[in-house]
């Protein structure tokens, strides 16, 4: 008898990183001659769901999305980032999720170091395709010596330990922030509790922060008013690590300040950051720290794997602990 199973999927996007084509739904069901795999398309407006469903497999579900599976056994995300969701309530159903991570690592901690390199250039904050030697001088002014600065990396994630590696062969200054229970003779570690107390040593400052209940505007008015007046950050982790309102006054007011921003394009048309990228000491990109052009063919890749591995009823690759904080 032929097993089937429902897998339902919110990658209906024109954009190509949102986007599980025809093509690779083909790749995936004929490593599963011997199971019938139908795939169901989830509609953020319409909202349609198959209560059938045994996985799902995106980047969008909710609370209001888990609570219409009743038969969903594994959430697998298309990215790191399983914060939509309360994984508390995943491990009480007995849910099973899993995340993308390692994936898009390397891509996301490139846009980090383009981002860095640029502190000391000042090339991207311009926002022109040309300028002339006497326009660069102007905001060259401004730029840093990073190889002089102290550098503060919130978050030890798998980015960040990517990240390190290379600032190390850099020779670069730097601290890490994070709440897990770490003792290094190479490295300082500071818990989140003390952000406020030593933020303001700091001249850049890399977020890669996750969102959880401690993080959550961990960067508050509090925070903003310690920090040195022509500090640079650089965010890519999660947007709600910062109190909005007082992240786009400080560069509103600091204009010697400079902020990098990997940010989704719902944050600049309403909200409280809408017309950040407007500010001339911001740069913005349009949320793409994770585009890698080998993406499809890695997440198809352990997709497959770990279907393999749910029908045998193996445990799973990249299984998300619901207790971990970073």
């Amino acid at each position: 008898m032929t097993k089937k199973i429902y897998i339902s999927s919110d990658f209906t996007s024109n954009l190509w990183m949102f986007n599980l084509d025809s093509q690779n739904i083909k790749k995936i069901k004929k490593q599963f001659p011997q199971v019938e795999i139908e795939m169901i398309n989830v509609d953020d407006d319409k909202l349609i769901l198959n209560s059938e469903t045994t996985i799902y497999w995106g980047t969008r579900i909710n609370k209001n999305i888990l609570k219409n599976l009743p038969n969903l056994k594994w959430i697998h995300f298309g990215s790191v980032g399983t914060d939509k969701i309360n994984l508390k309530d995943t491990s009480y159903r007995q849910i099973t999720v899993t995340n993308s991570k390692n994936i898009n690592t390397y891509s996301i901690k490139n846009l980090i170091l383009m981002y860095l390199f640029d502190i000391n250039k000042k090339l991207l904050i311009n926002k022109k395709p040309f300028i002339s030697r006497a326009e660069y001088e102007k905001k060259f002014k401004l730029s840093q010596n990073i190889e002089k600065s102290k550098i503060l990396i919130c978050g030890y994630g798998n980015i960040s330990k990517l990240l390190i590696k290379d600032l190390k062969n850099l020779k670069l200054n730097y601290d890490i922030l994070s709440n897990q229970n770490l003792k290094s003779n190479k490295l300082k570690f500071h818990k989140y509790k003390s952000l406020n107390k030593i933020i303001e040593k700091y001249d850049i400052v890399i977020n890669n922060l996750p969102l959880n209940s401690q993080t959550h505007e961990i960067f508050n008015n509090n925070t903003f008013s310690k920090l040195k007046k022509n500090v640079s950050i650089i965010s890519i982790g999660r947007t709600e690590t910062f109190h909005f309102s007082s992240l786009k006054n400080f560069y509103k007011g600091n204009l010697n300040a400079t902020l990098y921003i990997d940010l989704a394009e719902k944050h600049l048309t309403s909200g409280k950051l809408s017309g950040i990228n407007k500010l001339i000491n911001v740069y913005v990109t349009p949320h793409i720290g994770g585009y890698t052009n080998f993406y499809w063919e890695k997440e198809i890749q352990l997709f497959i794997k770990n279907l393999k591995l749910f029908t045998r009823n193996k445990r799973l690759i990249n299984i998300v602990n619901p207790n971990k904080n970073k």
